[in-house]
Order: C-alpha cells, then sequence, then structure tokens
C-alpha cells in the first residue's frame, strides 16, 4: 500500500530506528519485568500446571510477548517505509522490518497513531507476512516476530492482537506509546480481549463423541495386543489434521472385548463443543452483557448443543485411505463422553491415546513439566510414558475436566465416599476375578477401568502423602499382576481409612468404609441388576453402622443446633428420611425402620452432600511455600472481572496443595463479610492450607507481601 505516514508516526518510526541501531530499543520498553514474572508463572517449577480456557487468551499473549523481547536485541534494519513486494505495481509497505541474525527471525514493526489506523494494522500485518513467506518460503511462526506500537488501543485492537496471539499462533507484542512525551516512552501491553466466563475445566457436556469402529472381516480375533502400525500412522494423521484446522480434542483407541466385538478394534474420537461451552457458561458461569449473538445462540441453543463438531468426522477422514486398506471404518454412536463411558466400560480395553488443539497443547506441556515427571506422575519418567498411555491420559482428562479427587488436596465426606467406591469396587472385582477363570476373563476390561481410575485417585493421595505433616506412613502401590491385585487394593484401602484419613475424622472414616463396603450398590459402573442383587444381600449389614451413625448425627439436640436454611443437601437428605420412617427422626426408632436401600439410596443422593455441610473437611498441615511465581497482574485482572460481572466478594483462593485460583467467598459467609468496594485496592484471600479455612480480606500489598513477591527490574 501507498505510504500515508503522519508526521507523528514518521516521527516515531525515526525515533524507533534510532533506538534500533543504537541498540537501546529494549531499555526503552518499560514492563518488561511483569512480563518474565507472569511468563515464570506460567512455567512454575513447584506447581502443576492447570487447565483453564479463562487463562488462554492471557498466557497466550503474555508468552507471545516473552517470545518477541528476547528478540529485540542485535537486529538489522531492512527496510523502513520502503515496499517489501516482489511483483510489480504492489506495494507493501512495514513501517521497520528487521532481522535478527542470531535467532534468524524476522522482526516487523507498525506504527498506529488513532483508532482510524488502529483498525488497519492486522490487515496490514497479515499482508506483510504473506509476502515475507513469498520471499523465503516454509518461514514458520517462530520465524516472524511482530510489534504494534500505538498511542491508543481501542478494543478492535485488542481483540485483533489477541486473537492474533491465541487462535492463530503468532508472536506479536503489544507496545503503548506515550506520544507526548519526548523522547518517546513505550510500554508493554497486554491485550485484554477475554470476557470471564468463570470455567474451572471442561463440562461432560462440552465433550462430544463418536466412535469410528473398525470392521475386519473374517475372524478378527488375535492374542497380539500390539497396536498395528497402520492405525498408529491413522492416528497421527487424524492429531496432525486437527492440530492444523485449529480443532481441539483427543481420541481413545480402544479394542472390544465384547462376545461379538471378536477383538476389533475401535476409536472414541471426542470434541470441544462450542455451543455445548457457551450453554454451560450462561447457565453456570460468570454474567456477561446480553448481545444480538448471545440472544440468538440462547434461542437456538438447545439445537446446537450437544452436538459432536463437524470438525472431528472431517479430520477422522483424512486417515480413512489409511484405514480402508484392512478395514470398513463406519462411524457410530454419537454421546458425551462420560455418557460413552458408562456404555463401553464393560467392553473396552484403552490402549492409546492423543489429543490435539488446545488440548493437545495442555497434554505436551503437562508431560514435559519437571514437577509431573519427578513428583506429580513419576511414572511417567521411570516406564518412559507419554500422554498417550492411558495411565497418563486419564489423569490428563480429569484435570481438564475439573474432575480430581480430593480437590484442592482437601479430604471432604464426599472426597471419601467416593474414593472408598473407586477401591472397592477395584478391590471386589479382583476378588471374584481371582475366584473364577470366566469370571476373570469377562471383566477384563472393567478390571482395566478400575484400575486406572484407582490410579488417578491414587495420584492425588500420594500428592497429599508427600505434603501433609500428619500423614507418615508411606502409600501402598497398587498392583496390576492377577497375584496380587486384590491383596494391594486392600492395603491401599486400609491405608487411606488409618492413615490418610485418620482416627480423629470418625465420619470421614465411616464415609470412606461405607463407599468401599457398598461400591457394588452405589458405583454407575455396574447395571441395576447387579446393584440390585448386592443390595439385597448385604444391604442389611452394610446400612447398620451408617444408622448408627446418623442417630448421633441427626439427634433433635444436635439438629437444633444447626442453620438448615443454608444446607440444602442436608435438608433433602431428612425430608426423604422422613418420608420413608413415616415420622420425625427425634429418636432412633424411624431410623430403625427406614428399609436398608432406601437408607444407602438417600445417603447417596443427598446425604454425603449434607454431611459436607455439617461436618468441616480433613484438612493437613503444609510446609509454607516459598519462591511462589504468581501473575500479579494477571490476577488483579481476573479478579476485577469477578467484580464488575456482579459479585462483591472476589477472592484469592490458595489450596491445601499449593495451587491458586480466582472465585468468590462462599455464600455462607458472605452475611458475616463486608463486601469489596473498590477491586483494585482490597480484595479477600482465602486460606485452605491452614487447620480451618480462613477469609481475610486485605489489601493488594498485604497480600502480595504474604504471599511473597518476586522483585525483577527491568
Amino acid at each position: 500500500m501507498a505510504s500515508s505516514k503522519t508526521s507523528l508516526e514518521r516521527q516515531i518510526a525515526t525515533w524507533l530506528v534510532t533506538r534500533i541501531k543504537d541498540e537501546t530499543l529494549l531499555d526503552a520498553i518499560e514492563g518488561r519485568a511483569s512480563i518474565d514474572v507472569a511468563s515464570n508463572s506460567f512455567s512454575d517449577a513447584s506447581v502443576i500446571p492447570s487447565f483453564g480456557f479463562d487463562h488462554l487468551s492471557r498466557r497466550a499473549n503474555v508468552r507471545a510477548a516473552a517470545t518477541v523481547l528476547k528478540n529485540l536485541t542485535l537486529l538489522d534494519v531492512v527496510a523502513v517505509d520502503k515496499s517489501i513486494s516482489l511483483t510489480t505495481g504492489e506495494v507493501l509497505r512495514p513501517d521497520v522490518l528487521c532481522f535478527n541474525a542470531e535467532s534468524r527471525t524476522l522482526v516487523v514493526f507498525e506504527i498506529k497513531r488513532d483508532k482510524l489506523t488502529e483498525r488497519q494494522a492486522i490487515t496490514e500485518l497479515a499482508g506483510y507476512e504473506q509476502e515475507l513467506r513469498n520471499a523465503l518460503p516454509f518461514l514458520g511462526d517462530f520465524d516472524i516476530n511482530f510489534v504494534v506500537l500505538s498511542t491508543q488501543w481501542d478494543t478492535l485492537l485488542e481483540h485483533a492482537v489477541s486473537n492474533f496471539n491465541t487462535w492463530s499462533g503468532k508472536s506479536c507484542l503489544a507496545l503503548k506509546v506515550s506520544a507526548e512525551r519526548h523522547p518517546f516512552e513505550l510500554a508493554c501491553h497486554i491485550p485484554d480481549a477475554w470476557q470471564l466466563r468463570g470455567g474451572i475445566g471442561l463440562p461432560d457436556e462440552a465433550l462430544q463423541s463418536v466412535d469410528l469402529c473398525l470392521y475386519e472381516d473374517g475372524n478378527a480375533e488375535s492374542d497380539d495386543d500390539d497396536v498395528p502400525p497402520e492405525i498408529l500412522t491413522a492416528i497421527n494423521v487424524i492429531a496432525r489434521s486437527g492440530d492444523r484446522h485449529d480443532s481441539h480434542g483427543f481420541l481413545m483407541l480402544w479394542r472390544d472385548c465384547a462376545d461379538y466385538g471378536n477383538g476389533q478394534w475401535a476409536l472414541t474420537l471426542c470434541g470441544v463443543d462450542p455451543f455445548a461451552m457457551h450453554e454451560w457458561c450462561n447457565k453456570r458461569g460468570l454474567p456477561t452483557r446480553a448481545s444480538k449473538l448471545t440472544e440468538y445462540l440462547s434461542k437456538r441453543g438447545s439445537d446446537l448443543a450437544g452436538n459432536a463438531p463437524s470438525a472431528i468426522f472431517k479430520i477422522a477422514k483424512e486417515a480413512f485411505p489409511l484405514f480402508s486398506e484392512k478395514y470398513r471404518p463406519e462411524f457410530e454412536n454419537l454421546f458425551s463422553w462420560e455418557e460413552k463411558l458408562s456404555l463401553i466400560r464393560r467392553r473396552a480395553i484403552p490402549v492409546h491415546f492423543e489429543f490435539w488443539g488446545v488440548l493437545g497443547d495442555y497434554a505436551r506441556e503437562f508431560v514435559c513439566h519437571t514437577m509431573v515427571r519427578n513428583r506429580y506422575l513419576p511414572y511417567i519418567q521411570h516406564n518412559g510414558l507419554d500422554w498417550s498411555d492411558p495411565a497418563v491420559a486419564l489423569p490428563l482428562i480429569g484435570i481438564m475436566c475439573g474432575d480430581i479427587p480430593f480437590h484442592g488436596g482437601v479430604i471432604r465426606c464426599r472426597d471419601a465416599w467416593s474414593v472408598g467406591v473407586t477401591l472397592g469396587l477395584h478391590e471386589a472385582l479382583s476378588q471374584i476375578a481371582d475366584a473364577d477363570d470366566a469370571e476373570e476373563k469377562k471383566l477384563q476390561p472393567l478390571l482395566r477401568w478400575t484400575l486406572l481410575e484407582s490410579l488417578r485417585a491414587g495420584v492425588e493421595m500420594a500428592e497429599i502423602y508427600r505434603t501433609a505433616a500428619e500423614v507418615t506412613e508411606p502409600m501402598p502401590t497398587l498392583s496390576s499382576k492377577a497375584a496380587a491385585r486384590t491383596t494391594s487394593a486392600r492395603a491401599l484401602a486400609e491405608w487411606v481409612e488409618e492413615h490418610l484419613i485418620g482416627k480423629d475424622h470418625r465420619v470421614h472414616q465411616l464415609c470412606f468404609e461405607i463407599g468401599r463396603k457398598g461400591a457394588i450398590f452405589f458405583s454407575s459402573w455396574l447395571d441395576k441388576t447387579e446393584r440390585n442383587a448386592f443390595v439385597r444381600a448385604h444391604g442389611t449389614a452394610l446400612a447398620e453402622p451408617l444408622r448408627k451413625a446418623l442417630r448421633g448425627l441427626l439427634a433433635k439436640k444436635e439438629l437444633d443446633d444447626l442453620d438448615l436454611a443454608g444446607m440444602p443437601a442436608l435438608r433433602r437428605f431428612l425430608g426423604t428420611l422422613r418420608t420413608a420412617a413415616g415420622s420425625d427422626l427425634g429418636d432412633a426408632s424411624p431410623l430403625d425402620i427406614i428399609p436398608a436401600e432406601t437408607l444407602l439410596a438417600a445417603f447417596r443422593d443427598h446425604g454425603i452432600e449434607g454431611l459436607d455441610e455439617m461436618i468441616p473437611a480433613v484438612l493437613h498441615t503444609v510446609a509454607p511455600l516459598t519462591g511462589l511465581a504468581i501473575d500479579w497482574e494477571g490476577m488483579r485482572e481476573s479478579i476485577r472481572k469477578v467484580f464488575e460481572s456482579g459479585c462483591r466478594w472476589p477472592a484469592v483462593f490458595l489450596s491445601q496443595n499449593g495451587s491458586f485460583g480466582v472465585g468468590e467467598v462462599d455464600h455462607t459467609f458472605r452475611t458475616l463479610l463486608p463486601p469489596v468496594r473498590d477491586p483494585s485496592l482490597e480484595v479477600y484471600f482465602v486460606d485452605e492450607k491452614a487447620i480451618a479455612h480462613v477469609a481475610a480480606k486485605m489489601t493488594w500489598p498485604e497480600l502480595e507481601e504474604l504471599l511473597g513477591r518476586p522483585t525483577l527490574s527491568d
């Protein structure tokens, strides 16, 4: 395009070129320290990488800024307001084009002075990038850096640069120019284009799946468990296509062991449904301003949400030429991820996983992280595993979905009961398999799933053991070997009850033990016939310790001391029991006449949540955190957005396991605590590392001093 630079833009360009040639450009940029702190917080070796879609944009913008800043020294000036077009008659004039010979990186500078010229910025950068690739075919995204200097950053430019970095994989540094002062001043600017939605993970309804069954003519039964090489090649084709088309998802390769499955191979492809994400955010996330787009999506939400993204069909079809050489590939069974698992656990043995898009980026970051390899999942390093192994992939998917046993390192009644069900089911099925070879063959897929789920719980229990002063007895390990699987499961369950929970927490021990002994009834992994047969045979004995405990916990004098208005789950539990007993629960007799199955079902549906409303969680003494790298600017920005969404008790949370989060003070405490008036000055800090949860309002400097803010100089 022809040059139309204003006097101010020419002045900034002249000053910029002088700085580049004098090797003083980097020194002239303020705010580099905050970029370093934020960037370091993302790769902090002492904290397990978290998955939160609310922070994708900030992370991408910070990383892009950090990347470009490293390439702003040793620059050769290639062109200043001169056309770089290779075609006669075309004019493409970047304000300044430089080359870093050390990193072999081209750096394009574009200067904007007002809203009118800002609108052209990304269009111009895209045009310059194309011409650079014309001159240098196969340039990668790392080979081209962009710097946008602007006196004003309006909404359109903020969103354009943020999209450039977050979803297009570019590296663009945003700089704010103070043109009123001479010499000019530059400051790092992190585009603020993401609307905080309040999501901590991917909800189940957003993970929609389809099976790709690989039918093979003739008898496909084989004792060879190795994955055929053509299937592995096809999986790589699918994943790379997913990356290339900016799709986001994963796949699971499994072997069908059902009676008519004959060992056939199948893939379950799972993609993130953006329409379901919108529906979930609207119902459960932070409120946002309505627009014509959101109004349209709300009207069509039920029609659009809950379907497998079309992208997963398209990327899978790219591998059909490979599949078709040996198999007949057919799409079948569209369900959400959790629904799919409930249907195939009895028949499918998971063998191999692959991830792509944002989920693939997180999987690779997770597996490469020092703390994950050395401490959180040490078997990755010991056994040479990666995200493709089910023992790594399933914990990964759990983290992505926010489904983490003992979330935050805290043991609640529901956690104790749920892990009791998990370990108890694996223990019970192992005992059945040990007693009968025919049953062992039928249970092989389900035993694999119960082992993997127990391993997922074991990962979090091992974290508590490593950090809690009260837990000193080493944690037993699970075994997949037939000769040791039952005894190892029993030893781990006993350790959980005696050492992880401990005798000082009898209610939590009871929840764990009821879950463990009643796992066959409580688990949704078994069918109704199996659960009913178990409760008919063992329900009376299983319900007796629960009746005994409830007599004390639900005695009238105990209930009179409770504020039931703030305990909805407990109210539902009491209502169910009163209906079943036909009378009040003030004495022992009504509990005794409630049928065992009714009592156990009510405990599963409402009682566990009700106990969590009554009984404090098991908290352990953990060592103080030191040397944390915290993205303070990002945290302040998130708190501001929580406040602007309507919450007047925004809070920074520190969990038992050392992870940080942003959210709201629990509603039960809001009547006791004064609201935050100005989130730029003050915030609530909820310390879950304390023996009892502590919520305190403090200023940002006080919070930074408490947690230890590192100091970096520009």
